[in-house]
């Protein structure tokens, strides 16, 4: 792809979940009345039926510029992977908030694709750097693979820390979440054994990137992560308010934040 292409793709991802937000806040309207009183856009600022429109009007724009990337680039036969994105969002806005597991997962696995579909968009040059420079090649693949399962992992807590905060709300509506249906107890230990495998995770790719890393990628992974990981855990053990998980919600995408930096001194 040329420069501009990319950010194309880069603006079509962001559309996707422009879309989702919407949709979600018009299906989460009753519950959004009691979590999120403050801040609910659809019923407040907008109404369902033109949030509904705006929702139509992002997957056609969308659309436009996935089929106009793949014209351009002749990757056509890639052009199933945003009526899927669409489809999936809609689902776990609509139907999947029935199933607890399977919707955080879904929405972790899109913010670590969102990292690979430039992988998958730039397979066919790929292919062709892994004959002619393999360890380059390598060094790549393992670098995306970083970031794209950094991501999936935080995200995944994150997503059980606004359940945990959003619980009064998701019982009023019986939305099915892990902390509706396992209980606070059981969602508290679900994210503390994550927030731990994240920080095993950190410490593994020190050790398999370790002669490629410089002293300060290092130290930034240590102290810093390593820091931001230990106080998400410190507010955890100390969260019983819905204020409290909002507290380490900031703290999880702020960890995220820095993982998207620490990937930039790896590379």
């Amino acid at each position: 792809m040329l420069h501009s292409d990319y950010w194309w793709l880069n603006f079509t991802t962001v559309i996707i979940a422009a879309g989702g937000y919407v949709i979600n806040d018009v299906f989460d309207i009753k519950s959004d009345r009691i979590n999120h009183p403050d801040r609910q856009m659809v019923q407040n600022l907008i109404r369902p039926k033109v949030a509904a429109a705006l929702y139509i009007l992002l997957i056609i724009f969308g659309g436009a510029i996935a089929l106009y990337l793949g014209w351009k680039v002749r990757r056509l036969e890639l052009l199933w992977i945003y009526p899927l994105a669409i489809a999936l969002l809609y689902w776990y806005s609509s139907k999947g908030k029935s199933i607890p597991w399977a919707v955080n997962i879904l929405v972790a696995f899109y913010c670590a694709f969102a990292i690979l579909i430039f992988a998958v968009a730039e397979w066919t040059m790929l292919r062709k750097a892994q004959v002619k420079y393999p360890q380059h090649w390598h060094y790549t693949m393992l670098s995306l693979g970083y970031l794209a399962f950094f991501s999936f992992l935080t995200t995944w807590v994150r997503e059980l820390v606004k359940d945990m905060q959003d619980v009064e709300g998701d019982l009023s509506d019986n939305i099915r979440t892990v902390a509706t249906t396992n209980g606070m107890v059981a969602a508290h230990n679900i994210v503390k054994i994550l927030i731990i495998t994240v920080v095993l995770f950190v410490l593994s790719c020190l050790i398999i990137f370790y002669p490629w890393l410089s002293l300060n990628a290092i130290l930034y992974h240590c102290i810093f992560i390593g820091g931001l990981l230990a106080r998400s855990l410190i507010l955890l053990k100390r969260s019983v308010h819905p204020a409290d998980y909002s507290k380490l919600s900031q703290m999880l995408k702020l960890i995220i934040i820095a993982g998207i930096i620490g990937f930039l001194l790896i590379v």
